[in-house]
């Protein structure tokens, strides 16, 4: 069975730092379906919104600063913080119902399960 190609349509939040408003995400296609690599270290699960909504799988999810209760002093804070947001076009033959996400070691996969094969029925019918 021959899928469409994975087409992409990334949104890109508006924030001050442009490295963490699009992480890099790797897509490559699985026998069972299409699987989406996004590098987002340094977040807890709970952090991402997945949703699908008209062929469009999107993923967003905030950074927030942690607040300094011992008021420490940085001569240098290079760790960033932010949002994003990445959009993606998702082809019909991926079935919306069977999509799953797992977050380990920074990288948040998502995998989209292609839709069952439609076979055409084929039968013999007896004539009376």
């Amino acid at each position: 069975m021959k899928h469409q190609t994975f087409p992409v349509r990334p949104f890109v939040s508006s924030f001050a730092n442009p490295v963490w408003s699009r992480p890099a995400v790797n897509i490559r296609e699985a026998e069972e379906g299409i699987v989406l690599e996004i590098a987002a270290p340094g977040l807890s699960k709970d952090a991402f919104e997945i949703r699908i909504e008209d062929q469009v799988l999107q993923v967003k999810t905030q950074k927030i600063e942690s607040k300094d209760v011992d008021n420490t002093k940085y001569h240098r804070k290079e760790f960033s913080f932010g949002t994003f947001s990445r959009a993606f076009q998702v082809p019909d033959s991926i079935d919306p119902e069977k999509i799953t996400a797992n977050y380990t070691n920074g990288i948040l996969t998502i995998g989209l399960a292609y839709k069952p094969e439609v076979k055409p029925v084929v039968r013999s019918i007896e004539v009376a």
